[in-house]
């Protein structure tokens, strides 16, 4: 199978539980680009059966022109992706729950931290990663949806936006004033 309006897709991890990550070719802004996805196995409540009936097919984060490639997967579906962006850089991503957490906003420069590498990632999309600061090679816990102060943003938002994220906001405001409230901004990636 495919995506809708694609042509072609393969698998390229596959979980102890059955869970399939892969990538299709799909149709976005009339362009056939690399869709990064992720497909969970559902059993029917009250089934004997072992098999999965069917698969729950979900797209993670956006499509890409210049290709991408899953490293990791958990059985609830978090992905470790490589993509490029349109200066063929590779961008180095969580993908979870449809969104994708690029972990350059996750541990971003600015934190004086360069990654090395991701040595585990768990159920809940916690990584285990390894980093470079001042010259000493460290190991690190990421949690890219963590939101510590429990208001319903995100701590990569908080901090992408100049919020507080360890002091709850209201994510009911509008902090831009441009009708929409943060939780919006939020949910639907603008700001």
């Amino acid at each position: 199978g495919t995506l809708t309006n694609g042509n072609f897709s393969r698998i390229a991890k596959i979980s102890p539980n059955g869970t399939i990550a892969g990538v299709a070719n799909a149709l976005s802004d009339n362009t056939l680009k690399q869709q990064i996805f992720c497909a969970t196995p559902v059993i029917p409540t009250g089934s004997d059966s072992i098999d999965p009936v069917f698969y729950c097919i979900i797209p993670q984060g956006e499509a890409s022109d210049n290709g991408a490639y899953i490293t990791q997967l958990t059985d609830s579906g978090e992905i470790i992706a490589t993509t490029y962006d349109s200066s063929s850089q590779p961008v180095i991503s969580l993908l979870s729950k449809g969104k994708s957490h690029p972990l350059e906003s996750i541990l971003p420069p600015s934190s004086g931290y360069g990654l090395e590498e991701i040595k585990a990632i768990n159920n809940q999309g916690t990584l285990l990663v390894t980093a470079w600061k001042e010259g000493a090679l460290e190991t690190l816990l990421l949690t890219p949806d963590r939101d510590t102060d429990g208001d319903g943003l995100p701590d990569a938002y908080e901090n992408a936006h100049q919020f507080n994220p360890l002091s709850k906001n209201n994510p009911l405001a509008d902090t831009d004033s441009d009708g929409l409230t943060d939780l919006l901004e939020f949910a639907n990636a603008t700001q």
